[in-house]
């Protein structure tokens, strides 16, 4: 990836294109293409409320230096947090998705954040900040 980001930056957006038709075949031409305007797209949509919580949690972390790293397993609708600084865990938060639930990503990672700072308390902390679907 970090070379395809040399080449790019290297050429024109005109040398790009003569490049590109000269080494591609159209069909990966339009591919390549799609894919960026699908991204585009993608970037360009509203956030859902929990990926607008999740985002205000990871950049409170932030601010007081911490990494924080989401490990997902759709399988078992196991969601965790991990809060790391200076390379070492400093706080964790598990969310488990109901067997009964349909699994939501999102849901599971704003549990999971919340939960790695208020552990006992998570439930009144999703609520605080406006959260009041079913927990």
């Amino acid at each position: 990836m970090e070379e395809f980001k040399r080449i790019i930056e290297r050429y024109s957006v005109t040398e790009l294109v003569n490049f590109i038709s000269s080494h591609f075949e159209l069909y990966h031409f339009q591919k390549l293409f799609l894919a960026l305007t699908i991204q585009k797209a993608i970037e360009n949509m509203p956030k859902t409320f929990e990926e607008e919580l999740i985002e205000k949690e990871i950049k409170e972390w932030r601010k007081s230096g911490h990494r924080v790293k989401f490990i997902v397993n759709k399988r078992n609708g196991i969601v965790k947090a991990k809060i790391e600084k200076n390379k070492k865990t400093v706080a964790y938060g598990v969310a488990h998705c109901h067997p009964s639930d349909k699994f939501n990503e999102n849901v599971g990672k704003l549990i999971a954040i919340v939960k790695a700072d208020f552990p006992k308390r998570w439930r009144e902390r999703l609520i605080s900040l406006g959260y009041d679907r079913k927990l």
